[in-house]
């Protein structure tokens, strides 16, 4: 993948807050899990912190523990970083995601791959597990996103008592599903935050609203979503689905990938913070 410059743009920068405790605990799991990776062996990071029953995408679901503890040691090198994560009100559940660079060899100084890496957590047993892990790529650019990690708000602590129930996020999930399907730019803005992060391949991901603009404004693609599987916190307010996704373009070209909608309960309703398209390369 070759490598293009961009002229540098300065993404606006977010408000930045101290971050609570719990999501500190995340956010140094997500810097631990990375370290590993380039202090030791990106085989021995994700045994290390990938949950028994998490996910990666090899093309579809795969267990991604048993995967890596069969896969050979290499001399490449992945290295990753968070630049933003946020946590459930009970603090049992959260998510990171920031650039990711792999190169073939160790010593190699130019990137061979970049994209932006998406990792959902929960804890066992007081410790954070990585339950699903997907991202996108993209060419090297000179974008960048400053850290962002916003302090749990008093608002969301008491979502702590809310009714959960995994049954009504899936079916706000089909709802999307459907509204998307009769116009995708309107039910992004009925069902999603002002801030939702959008990832699609070969892109830089849109956090900004001129960028989200721009891809809202794209009619070549159509998307079709199959639901497979879903996981909500303890505390009932954030909480993930993934499935099968068919990208279908005006010049009849279909291609079949992976998709990840992280929702956050807010106000009684459930919102999508983030959403990633993933196609296997």
């Amino acid at each position: 993948m070759k490598a293009i410059n961009l002229i540098f743009i300065l993404i606006p920068l977010f408000s930045f807050c101290q971050p609570s405790k719990q999501l500190q605990s995340l956010i140094d799991a997500e810097r631990t899990f990375a370290q590993t990776s380039k202090s030791k062996s990106t085989k021995e990071a994700f045994v290390s912190f990938l949950s028994d029953s998490g996910l990666i995408f090899r093309p579809g679901p795969t267990l991604g523990k048993k995967f890596w503890q069969e896969a050979k040691e290499g001399s490449d090198l992945l290295t990753w970083e968070p630049v933003f994560a946020d946590i459930s009100a009970g603090g049992d559940m959260g998510y990171t995601t920031g650039p990711w660079e792999f190169r073939n060899n160790r010593g190699d100084s130019t990137a061979t791959a970049t994209g932006y890496f998406v990792s959902v957590w929960k804890k066992e047993s007081g410790q954070w597990k990585v339950a699903l892990d997907m991202g996108v790529s993209f060419p090297a650019t000179s974008l960048k996103e400053p850290l962002n990690f916003p302090a749990q708000s008093k608002e969301l602590m008491k979502q702590n008592a809310s009714k959960i129930s995994l049954q009504e996020l899936m079916k706000r999930e089909w709802e999307f599903i459907w509204a998307q399907h009769e116009n995708w730019r309107t039910a992004f803005v009925n069902f999603s935050t002002s801030g939702v992060r959008l990832y699609r391949p070969g892109h830089f991901p849109y956090i900004d609203d001129e960028s989200k603009n721009q891809l809202f404004a794209e009619t070549d693609k159509k998307y079709s979503y199959d639901l497979t599987g879903a996981g909500l916190s303890a505390s009932g307010d954030l909480g993930y689905v993934y499935g099968k996704v068919i990208v279908i373009t005006n010049d009849a070209g279909v291609a079949n990938g992976n998709y990840l909608r992280i929702w956050r309960k807010q106000s009684s309703t459930w919102q999508i913070v983030l959403d990633v398209v993933n196609m296997p390369r």
